[in-house]
């Protein structure tokens, strides 16, 4: 079951390069470009990086059934909140 899409604001190109860092760090998906899909350990993730309007999309479009959606968006949240991104707005 896929989650919703997400929409993180106010994302410049440093902040892009710590998220992209962040999330390969923490849960091994390799994000190596501005719009694709990544799968690593039962988690697909698709993600539009628009630099132009500083605006990044995610959507978690598959995960194991035992973890809710809720708590992909606050891993997700928490990830990019060290890297100065606020919350996201729904899509």
């Amino acid at each position: 079951m896929a989650c919703e899409s997400l929409i993180y604001r106010g994302v410049d190109s440093s902040k892009w390069a710590c998220v992209k860092d962040g999330v390969s760090r923490a849960y091994g998906l390799s994000i190596d470009s501005d719009l694709g899909e990544a799968s690593e350990r039962g988690f697909t993730l698709k993600w539009r990086y628009d630099a132009s309007e500083q605006s990044l999309v995610v959507q978690c479009t598959k995960k194991p059934f035992i973890v809710s959606c809720g708590m992909v968006k606050n891993r997700l949240t928490d990830e990019f909140k060290k890297c100065g991104i606020l919350a996201p707005d729904r899509v």
